[in-house]
């Protein structure tokens, strides 16, 4: 990190135990660095998996930090990112309209 804020927390996320019914927080951070070198290994698997610029990702994720780092993921190649709502009920309407484009990619 060119300013030296690898350190520094740059994404802060509360996930809870979907089996306990009090949900104790189990906090979840990234640092700069941490969350740069994520990124930049998911936008190396998705271009060797042949996603380019201009390529349609459809991210279909939880609401994650992972969701934050697939759309940045997305940013860093120039792939055009969709994120849809994360249910079963929107899941085939996101898959209808995604199938629209030629070049997809579904995370």
């Amino acid at each position: 990190m060119a300013l030296g804020r690898g350190d520094a927390v740059a994404l802060l996320a509360e996930r809870s135990d979907p089996l306990e019914l009090e949900p104790p927080f189990q906090p979840s951070a990234y640092t700069y660095a941490e969350l740069t070198a994520a990124v930049n290994q998911l936008a190396n698997a998705l271009r060797s998996r042949g996603v380019k610029r201009g390529d349609v990702v459809g991210i279909f994720m939880a609401h994650v930090p992972e969701t934050s780092i697939a759309m940045l993921a997305c940013a860093r190649i120039g792939a055009v990112h969709s994120v849809s709502a994360f249910s079963s009920q929107s899941y085939p309407l996101s898959v209808l309209r995604l199938t629209f484009f030629s070049r997809l990619c579904l995370l």
